[in-house]
């Protein structure tokens, strides 16, 4: 397993550690700062290991081009023969590392399979392997012709319908799959990821407009839901489709809102599908309209029980949007029941004791934590490099020292909330 050492600045934390778990999870064994210790000597730690590391992606930003630090850890790599830059925003990458093809992740939404992050993947699996890194496979996208209106910005030239866009490629004898084919040829991974990155910050501003925030499963909900949108062959969601390119979140929902109800009332319309367009439905909704989001995912859940991630969104909803304890408990005991790995037990455990605690039982929320806390802790064991299980092990201390808080044992909180900082 290739050894990956992120180098980047402190002000840019949030974003390089959604970094971090989308190369864990192409494969990759992440090291950056997170997993200093108490008592470490930090500069020690840190030296070790970037000497250790296969690959160095240093993160550039306008913070990071001004870090000593970040220049030094750059140039060793560079000197190496390890160095994988990367940008974060458009600031200006300082020499020499300025002459050196940068991974663009400026508009990258979060996704694990975007292409870029397979393309630092690939790279840092060929340093480690010494051979030359291999091509990303380009995919296939499928758009409708009035789905990618708005992202390839046809419609300012005048182009509103079928037979206007059959003109643009083949006039006499385009068909609607010639069409496609020529759109899908034009419309890029990065155009994708940009209208990921631009949904996910209006949903974020909406949120925040109403005094809330996006917690990361919500957010990786909104953008795997947009891509899903957009590589759907589905005729129903070319409008949505269209309004996703032009920036339009909330018409976008409507008009996912509307097929998955269509498709609930079909005969013939697998519950899968519905349930499928509901969730999507559902996630743009997140932001802007939280209860919306709340009677999508009540629609999700009845066609297809099974999901576990849709138990997970709607107790958290039931519990903040509509203040139904008993309901936000039903989901939370749904997803315990669908949870299929160790991972979700741990998640579902979590929620089960929330939903507990706000019913008052603190005796059961305490066990259900606890419960989860040593799943948490066995995956971190098993994979000791992964932020993600990390975080997972801090978010189930941070619920015990609540629990503790509530029961009026102080001392056992602040245990529990030093170590989850740990």
């Amino acid at each position: 397993m290739a050894q990956v050492f992120i180098s980047y600045s402190s002000a840019d934390r949030e974003r390089v550690g959604r970094l971090a778990q989308a190369l864990e999870a192409q494969g990759l064994s992440v090291w950056w700062d997170h997993a200093l210790m108490p008592g470490d000597d930090y500069r020690e730690k840190i030296e070790g290991a970037l000497a250790k590391a296969d690959a160095v992606i240093v993160c550039w930003s306008a913070a990071a081009a001004a870090s000593q630090w970040v220049q030094s850890e750059a140039d060793d790599a560079r000197q190496r023969g390890r160095l994988i830059p990367a940008r974060l925003d458009g600031a200006v990458i300082p020499k020499p590392f300025d002459r050196l093809h940068t991974e663009d992740l400026s508009a990258w939404g979060g996704l694990a399979d975007d292409p870029r992050i397979l393309k630092l993947a690939e790279a840092a699996r060929a340093m480690a392997e010494g051979r030359v890194a291999r091509p990303v496979p380009w995919r296939r996208r499928v758009l409708t012709a009035g789905g990618v209106l708005g992202a390839l910005g046809l419609a300012a030239a005048g182009v509103a319908n079928f037979a206007g866009i059959v003109s643009l490629f083949d006039p006499p004898a385009a068909t609607q799959e010639s069409v496609e084919r020529a759109l899908d040829e034009r419309l890029s991974d990065e155009a994708i990821a940009r209208i990921v990155a631009e949904t996910l910050a209006q949903e974020r501003e909406a949120a925040a407009a109403q005094g809330q925030s996006l917690a990361p499963e919500a957010e990786d909900a909104i953008a795997r839901a947009v891509e899903s949108i957009l590589r759907s062959g589905d005729a129903r969601k070319a409008a949505a489709r269209e309004a996703l390119g032009e920036g339009r979140v909330q018409d976008a929902a409507d008009g996912i809102a509307a097929v998955a109800e269509a498709q609930t009332g079909a005969v013939d319309e697998a519950a899968g599908a519905a349930a499928e367009s509901w969730r999507e439905a559902a996630a743009l909704y997140r932001g802007s309209d939280p209860q919306r989001a709340l009677e999508a995912y009540r629609e999700a859940a009845r066609m297809d029980p099974s999901d576990f991630w849709t138990w997970v969104h709607l107790r958290r909803l039931e519990q903040r949007q509509a203040g139904d304890a008993a309901a936000a408990l039903a989901a939370a005991e749904q997803a315990q029941a669908a949870a299929d790995s160790e991972r979700d037990r741990s998640v579902a455990l979590n929620d089960l004791g929330d939903a507990q605690l706000i019913l008052g039982d603190l005796a059961a929320a305490r066990t259900a934590y606890e419960e989860s806390l040593e799943l948490a802790r066995a995956l971190s064991a098993s994979n000791p490099e992964s932020a993600a299980a990390r975080r997972d092990v801090s978010v189930s201390l941070e619920r015990l020292g609540d629990v503790s808080a509530q029961a009026g044992d102080l001392a056992a909180a602040r245990t529990a909330y030093e170590e989850s900082l740990e």
